[in-house]
């Protein structure tokens, strides 16, 4: 059941991004070749980081420069990804833009809507 307090403005989801994760592939040598697999799309409300989150934010040292809401998933492990939830080692694509997500919070604990904090490389 959806409350009021986790009830989202779906019209808010305006950007269409891909998920991806890191699936390296092996050299023979020790190393390997980074490779980045598209784990799944969404609809996602991508929102810079106001001033005032950047200061609180500076001051437990982290970098973060996006918050990022994208409705819960539970079917990564059946998508291929090796963890049941979204975690800080996916990357977010959208329109040419890369996206390192810093870390998820399943909003509410409600399992409707996660909050990534995410750093766009320049």
């Amino acid at each position: 059941m959806i409350t009021k307090a986790t009830h989202k403005q779906i019209g808010n989801f305006k950007q269409y991004a891909d998920f991806r994760y890191e699936d390296g592939q092996d050299d023979g040598m020790g190393g390997g070749f980074p490779e980045w697999q598209t784990l799944f799309s969404a609809w996602v409300n991508i929102k810079p980081v106001s001033g005032s989150q950047r200061l609180h934010l500076d001051s437990i040292e982290s970098n973060v420069t996006h918050i990022v809401e994208v409705r819960f998933r539970d079917d990564l492990e059946a998508l291929g990804y090796d963890k049941p939830r979204i975690d800080n080692h996916l990357q977010m694509r959208y329109d040419g833009r890369l996206f390192n997500i810093q870390y998820a919070l399943n909003e509410g604990e409600d399992n409707y809507y996660y909050e990534l904090a995410a750093v766009e490389q320049i």
